[in-house]
């Protein structure tokens, strides 16, 4: 079984390996070879590959699957960022491809990169059947991810409504992402239900605490300026609808929800929920 930082360098390694294999004259080489460069913790993918490593360590993982969720999230931050939605100039310390470059380059990237996604996964050398499924899943993804960020930005007011948005925008992903892993080590479909239960309620959890982040504006851990969704004045969960004794017991409630999450028999998973609420304990409110 492959510790996270090898797994982390195999992830980075086949991102730039992708930019590499572009043409000279590729239009996105150079913003894609710069997205490559600015970094993340690459928490979807090594999520991914944990799931896979935990559940059945007899199968080789697949860096192309691993990449292509990567992408797939990347593309979603390039279209968050753009001055139509919420118009963030910095991300991780670094310009945002739309002013790095432009706007309309930015557009098109993200929609390049959900091709690349795609055609990674078929490229991957995995049974067909395997292939068709998890297109469909990430097809899927793509579609929950563009539907909550066009409700996202007709900015609800209620809370069902911002469920709704967190439900397609982050629990989906991480949803997505254990049904794949499962799919990936070949186990049976009540490990696919409860798995699929398990990325449901981790989405759910990475989602609030993400909102407390936004509250605490803990600029080092989120890397931007300043929270977006305060910046376009939206609301979320947590800064809405909760009062500051409300917000200390709602974070003693997020601790205990992902101690809860944590399974014994996920060693190489429960390293990645390490580094994934690393900030859950560091918000004072």
């Amino acid at each position: 079984m492959k510790d996270l930082e090898t797994l982390k360098n195999m992830v980075n390694s086949g991102l730039f390996a992708l930019a590499e294999q572009l043409n000279d004259l590729s239009p996105f080489k150079s913003s894609f070879s710069y997205l490559c460069s600015t970094g993340g913790k690459r928490l979807r993918p090594l999520l991914l590959l944990a799931l896979q490593q935990d559940l059945n360590p007899t199968i080789s993982i697949n860096i192309n699957i691993a990449s292509a969720l990567e992408l797939l999230h990347q593309a979603s931050l390039l279209h968050d960022d753009l001055p139509g939605l919420d118009n963030d100039s910095v991300r991780r310390g670094h310009p945002t491809i739309h002013v790095r470059y432009t706007e309309h380059e930015a557009i098109l990237l993200g929609d390049w990169l959900y091709g690349k996604a795609i055609s990674l996964v078929i490229s991957s050398g995995l049974d067909s059947k395997v292939v068709v499924k998890i297109a469909d899943e990430l097809s899927h993804l793509w579609c929950d991810i563009c539907e909550g960020q066009e409700l996202d930005m007709r900015n609800p007011q209620d809370l069902d409504a911002l469920r709704t948005v967190h439900l397609l925008k982050t629990s989906s992903f991480f949803e997505r992402i254990a049904r794949i892993s499962a799919c990936l080590a070949c186990v049976s479909s009540d490990v696919v239900y409860f798995i699929s239960r398990w990325g449901r309620e981790l989405g759910n959890l990475f989602q609030e605490v993400d909102d407390l982040l936004d509250r605490e504006r803990q600029l080092d851990l989120k890397g931007r300026p300043y929270s977006s969704d305060i910046k376009n004045q939206k609301s979320t969960i947590s800064l809405e609808y909760l009062t500051v004794k409300e917000y200390r017991e709602l974070r003693e409630d997020l601790a205990s929800r992902l101690l809860s999450i944590h399974d014994s028999s996920f060693s190489l998973t429960n390293e990645v929920l390490a580094l994934a609420f690393k900030p859950l304990y560091t918000l004072s409110v």
